[in-house]
């Protein structure tokens, strides 16, 4: 229910861009992430600090966007958001910190740390690139080329690299399971 539920704002976004346009799609983000957040938070009693960044970079963009009725707002805060992820895994790294896909996933997978901390800065770099390919579509091509890139590539990019991710940690465990690894 939690993964649907996780959806509900990209799609408001789009079918709100389809029938109005990029501000109307703005406050239906809008709105959608805040009866989300609403939602788990009765639901779980809280939300995770992931869940609140969203929340605030939704609104503080959202609202930038409607109150100067500048797209560029809400164009770049897909890039913001994963300038903000990949300093998070960067800075955990450099204060030696536990891996954070480690903290997230030990329970349900076995591996060194140093294969955690490749992870991290996988991640790391991934939203990087994602960060500068947004900005890039954002900059150089048409809005409605941007709302689709934002909707479809940048979760599918993120998608592939989630599976990807899954299949080396499972290579990773399988080989030190054989004691290969």
């Amino acid at each position: 229910m939690d993964t649907l539920l996780d959806w509900l704002p990209l799609l408001c976004f789009f079918a709100a861009y389809q029938v109005w346009d990029l501000y109307a799609a703005t406050l239906a983000v809008m709105l959608a992430v805040s009866v989300q957040s609403l939602w788990l938070r009765l639901r779980h009693g809280s939300l995770s600090g992931m869940r609140w960044l969203a929340l605030a970079t939704v609104l503080i963009f959202g609202a930038a966007t409607l109150l100067f009725r500048d797209a560029r707002f809400i164009q770049g805060k897909p890039s913001v958001l994963y300038l903000l992820m990949a300093l998070l895994f960067l800075g955990n790294r450099l204060r030696g910190g536990e891996p954070l896909t480690g903290r997230l996933l030990k329970e349900h997978i076995i591996l060194p740390g140093e294969r955690f901390a490749l992870l991290d800065l996988s991640w790391a770099a991934l939203f990087l690139i994602l960060s500068a390919l947004n900005l890039l579509v954002a900059w150089r091509f048409e809005e409605a080329v941007w709302v689709q890139f934002k909707v479809f590539v940048l979760p599918g990019i993120t998608l592939v690299f989630t599976v990807l991710q899954g299949l080396a940690m499972w290579r990773w465990q399988k080989a030190g399971e054989e004691g290969g690894g």
